[in-house]
């Protein structure tokens, strides 16, 4: 990208490239967190210490972790673009209101959703404190053993938040340098297979839940990664030749032609 800086046409055009290629893995990956997440961390986690509840408590996480990955994997690319073009201190101050947003909206909403809390059963319990502002849970109450508190859900929805604040604002930052980048444009081609791959995913969950989540696991992300690949491909979006060809490429030497 450095190199294409006498020729801002040439690096808008790069940086719209490393987008789009970014956006299709995040947004695929999304869909997997939000959709499978708890079969994810059951099949690497769970057992011994790690109860059901915790196993219920980090997908929630990791879920909302989720919809910050197209936003952060796409900011670093805008930051890329900035410092190609020798930009740091603007990344670097736009880095810095991301990090206070991040901690204002977490502290805003992680001491709420710390009063909700998953039982050892995995069932969600006083959600209705999720919507009344309060401070931290006196030690009584945390000291209540059997149970998962939420309050690191509202530290990862301030993530999330922050995340798409700072690429509104890197985006806006290089408009005046490059013109427009089809940030929104990027963000939407793979968003159709994307909710079409979280959907189809967590259907095949629940038709697969009888199954050893040794066996259902692999068999949900396969089939997502691959419904994922060809609506993208049906729609259009050029980056699905990056999970197609190398499908391609296996499939050509796994069953040889016949001459």
């Amino acid at each position: 990208m450095s190199q294409r800086t006498n020729n801002l046409a040439a690096l808008a055009k790069r940086a719209r490239i490393g987008m789009r290629k970014v956006a299709f893995f995040m947004l695929l990956t999304s869909a997997l967190y939000i959709a499978v997440g708890d079969l994810i961390i059951e099949l690497l986690f769970e057992g011994g210490l790690f109860s059901v509840a915790d196993t219920k408590m980090l997908w929630f996480v990791v879920a909302a972790y989720g919809l910050a990955l197209p936003a952060t994997g796409v900011s670093r690319m805008l930051q890329n673009t900035c410092y190609a073009l020798g930009n740091t201190r603007s990344p670097a101050r736009i880095a810095a209101i991301r990090v206070a947003v991040a901690a204002a909206t977490g502290a805003v909403l992680m001491f709420p959703l710390d009063r909700v809390i998953i039982d050892i059963t995995g069932e969600l319990r006083d959600i209705n404190e999720a919507f009344r502002l309060s401070w931290a849970l006196p030690d009584t109450e945390r000291e209540i053993g059997g149970v998962v508190r939420l309050g690191a859900v509202g530290i990862a929805i301030g993530s999330v938040i922050s995340a798409w604040t700072e690429i509104v604002l890197l985006t806006r930052l290089l408009k005046h340098k490059l013109g427009r980048l089809q940030v929104g444009a990027t963000l939407l081609a793979p968003l159709k297979a994307s909710s079409a791959t979280c959907i189809a995913a967590f259907v095949a969950k629940k038709l697969t839940e009888s199954l050893p989540v040794l066996v259902s696991t692999p068999l949900v992300l396969g089939v997502s990664v691959c419904l994922y690949a060809v609506i993208s491909h049906i729609s259009g979006v050029e980056e699905s030749r990056l999970l197609l060809d190398p499908a391609r490429k296996t499939l050509n030497k796994l069953i040889p032609r016949k001459r």
